[in-house]
């Protein structure tokens, strides 16, 4: 893959907003995409700003490796939208999202 990392992450940037729009995500592994993007970021930064060609190899592979990740990742959330109705994915009528049952004694 050859693309730039900074169109790569353009790319991934509207593909998970689509996503998280029409999908309705755990709260947590909708947390990990974004922080995944922020990480992937954070590496286009580090290829750009490096001197030494065998770091930035390094960079590239492991940038490339997560964008393959968060690109698995989205088309799994959209997969499951198909075979699941939204009914399915929300809480329950009068459930508070975070808090569980209390234990009947």
């Amino acid at each position: 893959m050859s693309r730039h990392p900074k169109h790569v992450l353009r790319d991934l940037r509207l593909d998970l907003a689509a996503c998280l729009r029409e999908t309705y995500p755990g709260r947590q592994f909708g947390n990990h995409l974004i922080l995944g993007l922020v990480w992937l970021s954070l590496l286009a930064r580090h290829i750009q700003e490096t001197q030494n060609p065998n770091q930035r190899k390094e960079l590239f592979d492991e940038f490339h490796h997560g964008a393959r990740t968060i690109r698995k990742a989205i088309g799994l959330l959209r997969q499951t939208r198909k075979t699941t109705t939204p009914h399915q994915t929300r809480h329950q009528p009068g459930a508070v999202p975070g808090m569980r049952r209390p234990a009947r004694s």
